[in-house]
């Protein structure tokens, strides 16, 4: 567990989960839910790009709540990248 701990392999693998898991919610929430349709594909690409830029400005080591918002923001990413297939298939 130590060795874990010294190399940042749990807090990789923790930040991982924690980015995956809100990508899928947020996706699932799109799809389900809003249906977005057309402009709203560049709305949300922009506005996942934002959130990305803001998100990395923060510094991870501080708090857990840092490292959730910091992880959380590699998911809209992925969400970005979703939006530009979802762009181009229009």
């Amino acid at each position: 567990m130590e060795i874990l701990l010294e190399k940042g392999w749990l807090n990789f693998g923790i930040s991982m989960l924690i980015g995956l898991s809100v990508c899928f919610i947020v996706i699932v929430l799109l799809d389900k839910v809003f249906k977005p349709k057309g402009f709203w594909w560049v709305f949300i690409l922009l506005s996942s790009i934002c959130i990305f830029l803001v998100t990395s400005t923060l510094d991870s080591g501080k708090s857990l709540t840092c490292l959730f918002l910091n992880s959380a923001g590699w998911a809209f990413v992925g969400i970005a990248g979703i939006s530009i297939r979802k762009i181009r298939e229009k």
